[in-house]
């Protein structure tokens, strides 16, 4: 293994160059399509959800109840004022004549007069001219319970399901059984203040965490902590470079089975596809499987992927490193969100793209496998464990090393633009916490704390 070693260096530059290589490309065809939509336009729908939420959870607090129309009034003229005239302006108008007919506000006839010629994200022409009567006849025509029930059935491809639900109640209300009505509402009311709740107290928190991440970096930077030159002092700067055969495993598995799949299905394949599954877990097992082989080899260094130390202060170093991330993140994602108007709308993460309420309970709970457990244990091996170590390793710079590692840790992510930055720095960090502690644990456990805050507030906004 080890005498094969020069041969992993030149296929991992390689893939990193092909993955960069291909970034570039995408983002010079992504930026000269004209059609492309701008990312806060491919956004719209967790927009307006979130909004739709919003409006529920005033209604149904009797403390807020008296604000719901000016709330609803305000949300509405939001709504008109960023998507109107955009390729979302079919949705906009759909979830506009919802909450007018929520709150009694507005003129819903006025809305939906308009929705047929409206362009959408989801709908042809056709089927916008096809659905356009019948969200007025759902909405504004005279409704009996088998009418509900029908238009319920036919109108569910034409909106997510947050607007059919809030429609259904509407339109049960229309057929005089307010009972139902008013039921559908309540619970739409309670899993609104339930998700608000949980965005309020994680935002809460991190800002908390976040402030005192600030005084912990300003700490660290006073403090002078010894760091050795190499993880392996003793050891030749090669020593290491065996190991670089689990990130080329990783990558070819990983970049061949997904281009194999998306040739056979195309635009069809989905990350939460089985065969998408089977490509990740193989992806994670064989490099784990390499380095558990290459560990026992008599030859080569033990320890260098163990957790070390005790628990607690593994813990307690990964909510440090976690609260010195989080200002640091939230400064990237502002600057994220500042370029969001030029970015195109495919730079997106493909879990984003699609409600994790919408998808079926195996693929939500596959991707919360893979985001919350699986990611952070293979990426800390492969990027912190491995990559990182053998560039400190040869080089004898942490700094130069850590940065390097999380710039390609960074660079395998498919945010592009709008995250590549927020991820690198992550990186970095993730890699710092491992050169002081030694140990994996924290930096799993960091990694998995982004993750599923990330995925908490996904769960927050969305349907």
């Amino acid at each position: 293994m080890a005498q094969s070693a020069r041969f992993a260096w030149w296929l991992l530059i390689i893939l990193f160059s092909i993955i960069i290589l291909g970034n570039n490309l995408t983002f010079l065809i992504l930026f000269t399509r004209r059609e492309s939509p701008p990312l806060a336009e491919q956004s719209a729908r967790y927009t307006l959800d979130f909004q739709m939420r919003y409006a529920l959870f005033v209604a149904g607090s009797p403390m807020l109840r008296g604000g719901l129309k000016p709330a609803v009034e305000e949300t509405i003229n939001s709504l008109r004022k960023e998507l109107y005239g955009t390729k979302a302006e079919w949705e906009a108008r759909l979830y506009v004549a919802l909450l007018e007919q929520l709150a009694g506000v507005g003129d819903p006839a006025a809305t939906l007069k308009g929705l047929s010629d409206a362009p959408s994200m989801e709908l042809e022409a056709r089927q916008r001219r096809w659905y356009a009567p019948l969200w007025k006849k759902a909405l504004l025509g005279s409704l009996g319970e088998d009418d509900v029930v029908r238009l319920r059935k036919v109108l569910v491809s034409s909106a997510p399901p947050l607007a059919l639900q809030v429609a259904e109640s509407l339109m049960w209300k229309r057929a005089g059984d307010t009972t139902r009505a008013q039921h559908l509402l309540d619970q739409l009311g309670f899993s609104s203040r339930l998700r608000l709740s949980v965005l309020v107290a994680v935002a809460c928190c991190g800002l908390l965490w976040a402030i005192a991440g600030v005084g912990l970096l300003l700490w660290y930077l006073a403090q002078s902590f010894p760091l050795g030159e190499r993880p392996l002092p003793t050891a030749s700067p090669f020593a290491l470079d065996a190991m670089l055969w689990a990130p080329v495993l990783f990558l070819l598995i990983l970049l061949n089975g997904e281009a194999l799949l998306v040739g056979l299905k195309g635009n069809e394949a989905s990350p939460s596809e089985p065969a998408f599954m089977v490509i990740h877990m193989v992806a994670a097992f064989v490099p784990l499987l390499y380095l558990l082989v290459w560990s026992r080899e008599g030859n080569n260094p033990s320890g260098v992927l163990r957790i070390r130390g005790a628990w607690w202060r593994q813990i307690a170093a990964a909510l440090m490193g976690f609260g010195i991330y989080l200002p640091i993140m939230l400064l990237s994602l502002l600057l994220a969100i500042w370029l969001a108007p030029a970015l195109p709308g495919e730079q997106t993460h493909p879990i984003a793209e699609r409600p994790l309420s919408e998808m079926s309970a195996w693929a939500f709970f596959w991707i919360v496998l893979q985001a919350v457990v699986l990611a952070p244990i293979v990426e800390e091996v492969l990027f912190r464990g491995v990559l990182f170590q053998v560039l400190w390793q040869r080089t004898g710079r942490v700094w130069l090393s850590a940065f390097v590692s999380g710039f390609l840790f960074g660079v395998i992510h498919p945010q592009f633009l709008g995250g590549i930055l927020t991820v690198t720095l992550l990186g970095v960090i993730l890699a710092m916490v491992y050169a002081h502690t030694r140990s994996l644990l924290p930096c799993i456990v960091i990694h998995a704390l982004n993750n599923g805050t990330a995925m908490l507030m996904l769960w927050g906004v969305g349907s």
